[in-house]
């Protein structure tokens, strides 16, 4: 399992008697919130998922590079009490480990911004992401310094709502096997409002010479800080967005 992804969780009544110690050896730790996620997980998917409304989330875990490993639905009618103490757990070893392990570590984790709802599908409670953008801006600094946007040609870009809507073309076939990613540097300048840096990160591979115009919206809600206005600084784009 990739260690950028690795979910850590952590039974409350284990976490206190055992790890607190801190003797458990790196692979104890990796076995023992293995076992106790996946536990996590049958709380999360032990009801049938027919009325979303129902359905609530919470972050779980600490990533490598900070910030919540994921998130898990959750319905109604479960022992939210139990759950809570799982997860407080589930957070609480997970920094330990974080700590301990990955410390000063390069990060290849991306942070993935909070679910925006629950719907159901054939059963399965599944968390719902952007906000009726097609995608959503990822805070990933490794991704950011590699992202490469030599072909892309940018048209126009304006803000309605938490989306940014890009116009944008290049040279291709169809445009449909391009990929097109919004990446934050992570870095956060302290003015009023704050400033964050961010890069197009843009695949194509079409062998083919026409012009081809697209559009897409990113959502934008994971770049701002307790609700206030973001300058965003977007490379290959002259113009400051404000983004509020």
């Amino acid at each position: 399992m990739n260690k950028c992804f690795f979910f850590l969780t952590f039974a409350a009544f284990l976490f206190t008697s055992a790890c607190d110690d801190n003797e458990m050896s790196k692979e104890e730790y990796e076995a023992w919130l293995e076992k106790t996620h996946a536990e996590l997980l049958t709380i999360s998917e032990s009801v049938t998922c027919t009325n979303s409304d129902e359905w609530d989330f919470m972050p779980i875990g600490r990533g490598v590079c900070g910030g919540p490993a994921h998130y898990l639905p959750y319905h109604e009618s479960v022992n939210t009490i139990l759950f809570q103490k799982k997860v407080a757990a589930y957070d609480k070893a997970s920094e330990t480990y974080r700590r301990k392990w990955f410390n000063g570590i390069i990060c290849c984790q991306m942070y993935m911004p909070p679910p925006t709802g629950v719907k159901c599908e054939e059963g399965k409670a599944v968390l719902v992401y952007n906000n009726g953008c097609d995608d959503t801006a990822i805070i990933w600094p490794h991704g950011y310094e590699t992202a490469n946007d030599a072909d892309l040609m940018i048209e126009t870009i304006s803000v309605d709502g938490d989306c940014l809507n890009v116009e944008y073309q290049s040279s291709g076939c169809d445009g449909s096997t391009w990929y097109l990613q919004l990446i934050d540097s992570g870095v956060v300048a302290e003015s009023d409002p704050v400033q964050r840096y961010l890069k197009f990160n843009f695949v194509n591979n079409e062998a083919c010479d026409a012009l081809i115009n697209k559009q897409r919206s990113f959502n934008l809600s994971a770049l701002k800080q307790d609700g206030l206005a973001v300058i965003l600084h977007i490379e290959g784009w002259d113009e400051a967005v404000l983004y509020e």
